[in-house]
């Protein structure tokens, strides 16, 4: 998990990889994932996982937002 979340880091940050598409694929990945985290029973079993999943799932967008707008600074 944290290979993903520091290579997610990494090509979200890019501008020119965000444009080619892959930024989006991650946001897309981290909905998905938010999806199936939601949907799990919110039983003591499952909670802990399901809150570090969500924070997990945020961080993600949040990377994928900061990338968009960096892009959007470097346009200009």
């Amino acid at each position: 998990m944290l290979g993903f979340i520091l290579a997610s880091f990494t090509v979200t940050l890019d501008p020119d990889v965000i444009w080619s598409g892959y930024g989006l694929i991650i946001f897309i990945i981290s909905v998905i994932f938010g999806t199936f985290v939601g949907n799990l029973p919110s039983n003591e079993e499952v909670h802990p996982f399901r809150t570090t999943a969500r924070w997990v799932v945020w961080f993600l967008d949040l990377l994928w937002v900061i990338g968009l707008i960096g892009r959007g600074i470097h346009l200009f």
